[in-house]
């Protein structure tokens, strides 16, 4: 009956009726399964853009340590502060003369632009100008979660193709681990809600169909 109960409980079955027979049910839960975890609200697509622009901007995968972190954006040069302030001073004495200040609004405008030549910049060592929405990936570390096999990629037919048409480098072979560490808790996570216990056999191999998690199937 305990084991009955913990089925109840994690919804693998509603109840259990006349004479005990059960009644099936199904794991409601949403639980994302897959190891996708690429940093604050990054997706593999984000991931796939940035390598791309590395591979482009650098030549190759050769120098991307685990420490690299797409830089953030910074403004080009420093604000003349005083000529902004002659500028404005300039335009009130006109205003206060009576006198037309368009053609000194007109023309701090275009001095201020001249000024802000180059905008918004996310620039590398070697000057290169990242695109904005990825600033703040930490290209590095996920690179070698990538290769070892913490993060789900190579593992993936559709998602190891698209980093093959870069011609990523997948790094030593002998340290990639097909099942790593995350990815078994997740199975052994998915296994106690469906089984309501740990007691898995030596030669289990987990099951694809419902209320089995796919994403753990063989």
């Amino acid at each position: 009956m305990e084991a009955a109960q913990r089925a109840i409980d994690v919804g693998v079955i509603e109840s259990l009726g006349q004479g005990k027979r059960v009644t099936k049910g199904t794991i409601k839960k949403e639980i994302p399964w897959f190891n996708d975890d690429f940093g604050e609200d990054f997706v593999f697509e984000d991931v796939v853009e940035a390598l791309t622009f590395y591979k482009t901007a650098f030549g190759s995968f050769d120098g991307l340590d685990k420490d690299f972190v797409v830089p953030e954006p910074s403004f080009g040069g420093e604000f003349d502060i005083d000529a902004s302030a002659d500028a404005a001073a300039a335009i009130a004495k006109a205003e206060k003369m009576g006198e037309d200040s368009d053609a000194l609004i007109a023309a701090e405008i275009e001095r201020m632009e001249l000024e802000m030549q180059g905008g918004l910049e996310e620039k590398s060592d070697n000057g290169a100008k990242w695109p904005e929405h990825l600033a703040g990936m930490k290209l590095g570390g996920i690179t070698s979660r990538i290769r070892d096999g913490s993060l789900e990629v190579k593992h993936l037919p559709d998602r190891k193709k698209q980093l093959d048409k870069i011609k990523f480098d997948w790094g030593n072979e002998k340290r990639f681990l097909d099942v790593p560490f995350e990815k078994t808790m997740c199975a052994m996570f998915g296994y106690f809600l469906v089984r309501g216990d740990l007691f898995v056999y030596e030669d289990y191999v987990m099951p694809g169909d419902k209320p089995w998690p796919l994403a753990f199937a063989g």
